[in-house]
């Protein structure tokens, strides 16, 4: 909130400036243009930023409707196959548990759509013998684990979802094999 309203305020601050100045030279308002656009997407990706913090379809409908979104609006505007099978009640899942499968589960689709090159991908949510079980796999170019040159924090993200529920997170995956 607090990056917000700062963004914002400068954002106003800025514009009022802008606006109650007669002319520039032409670079310079160009400049200032761009970098008003540019604080705007700034602002916009923020907002985005702490929604999807909190997804307000976990808060309105629980984990299983929220993945079943997420499914189908990730294959709504992607070529690929994505297969979902839940089982399990949202009921038995502490809702920072749920929190943190649903961004998991974002981040592997959103992994596997931008890497893999695959067109199917599957996934499995299973909730049996007091352990939820969660896989994703695609059947796309694969990579090596041990190997990965990441300038993202994907993985990073997912390890830390995964040791904030005391689970375990495995990555099979090998070179032209999918994931």
């Amino acid at each position: 909130d607090g990056l917000g309203q700062y963004l914002s305020a400068a954002n106003m601050h800025l514009n009022t400036v802008y606006s109650d100045s007669e002319s520039l030279a032409a670079p310079i308002d160009r400049s200032f243009k761009i970098g008003l656009q540019m604080l705007e997407y700034a602002i916009s990706e923020t907002r985005s930023i702490s929604h999807n913090l909190l997804p307000k379809a976990i808060q309105d409908y629980g984990l299983k409707l929220a993945v079943e979104s997420l499914v189908n609006e990730m294959q709504s505007t992607q070529d690929l196959a994505i297969h979902l099978f839940q089982k399990y009640d949202d009921e038995t899942l502490a809702g920072s548990i749920q929190i943190n499968i649903f961004r998991i589960i974002q981040e592997a689709l959103n992994n596997a759509i931008k890497h893999s090159g695959g067109t199917i991908i599957n996934i499995n949510l299973v909730y049996s013998d007091n352990e939820l079980i969660c896989t994703i796999e695609d059947n796309g170019s694969g990579f090596d684990p041990e190997n990965v040159e990441s300038r993202g924090l994907g993985l990073q993200s997912m390890k830390t979802w995964v040791a904030a529920m005391s689970g375990n997170l495995d990555i099979d995956s090998k070179t032209n094999s999918g994931t």
